[in-house]
């Protein structure tokens, strides 16, 4: 995965560079360098796996009836939850198929 992919996907889904860094667990500053190119992306499955599960809650988050309120309001849950990265959440309101 390249940095402006990285970039696309944060984009289209209404992040903040810090807020995706605390959903897959790394620091603000590694998810800049990975958009600006300077840091490497590591080839990392959980980095890929874990934006495909954002996209897919972000997804069925907005078809729903609450849509983008629905959307926010999970993001704070699951960013004042204290859990460190989003692939933790297998089991726990992810859904079943990813």
């Amino acid at each position: 995965m390249l940095g402006d992919e990285i970039k696309r996907h944060r984009q289209r889904l209404g992040l903040s560079s810090k807020t995706l860094a605390r959903l897959v667990g790394v620091a603000p500053d590694t998810v800049d360098g990975w958009e600006s190119g300077e840091l490497k992306v590591p080839r990392s499955v959980r980095l890929r796996v874990a934006l495909e599960r954002l996209e897919i809650r972000h997804r069925e988050m907005l078809s729903s009836p609450g849509g983008l309120r629905e959307w926010d309001f999970w993001l704070k849950q699951f960013l004042l939850g204290g859990r460190s990265d989003i692939t933790d959440t297998v089991g726990e309101g992810a859904p079943s198929h990813i």
